[in-house]
């Protein structure tokens, strides 16, 4: 890669200032922060501010380095369809136990949705839903569980001639 990070300072409680440079001549740089593309610019600085959970992830690529394929976002998205319940608690599961996150209240919407703060790359992330009643009274939960990978391996792809068909043989390892 090409491009050399000059200077990152935090500049305040959540935000950071990074400098840049590339050994290439007149270079366009690919910005990506929490594993999404940002920006496509020639400027050679830029501040960001960092997510509520604390993490950050900033790469800047230039177009001599080999850019990454689309990834998966770094958040998941859960919607669901109402039940019978006042309100839905939703957790995660930590250390071996469910956490609360986030408590919604239902004033009849027809769907409901909770976004994740930014996850870690290659775990397992698991959350569920669980429905309270207005007494209190759980029902059972809606869970998800993923096994996130956003920066997969490029697959191993071996290309031959078959003289003898006049096609090519794709092997994929």
């Amino acid at each position: 890669m090409s491009v050399t990070f000059t200077e990152q300072t935090q500049t305040g409680g959540r935000t950071w200032f990074f400098s840049w440079t590339s050994t290439l001549d007149d270079p366009t740089f690919y910005v990506y922060q929490d594993g999404l593309l940002i920006d496509i610019t020639t400027q050679t600085s830029r501040t960001v501010r960092v997510s509520e959970n604390g993490q950050l992830q900033f790469e800047v690529l230039d177009s001599a380095s080999e850019l990454p394929a689309r990834a998966f976002p770094a958040h998941l998205f859960f919607t669901w369809e109402p039940v019978a319940a006042a309100k839905y608690r939703v957790e995660r599961f930590v250390d071996a136990a469910w956490t609360e996150v986030l408590t919604i209240t239902d004033r009849g919407q027809a769907t409901f949705s909770y976004t994740t703060p930014t996850l870690a790359d290659v775990t397992t992330h698991q959350y569920r839903v669980v429905p309270v009643t207005a007494g209190g009274v759980d029902g059972p939960p809606r869970t998800w569980a993923v096994f996130l990978v956003r920066w997969p391996d490029k697959a191993d792809v071996t290309l031959t001639w078959n003289e003898s068909t006049h096609k090519i043989n794709v092997a994929v390892a």
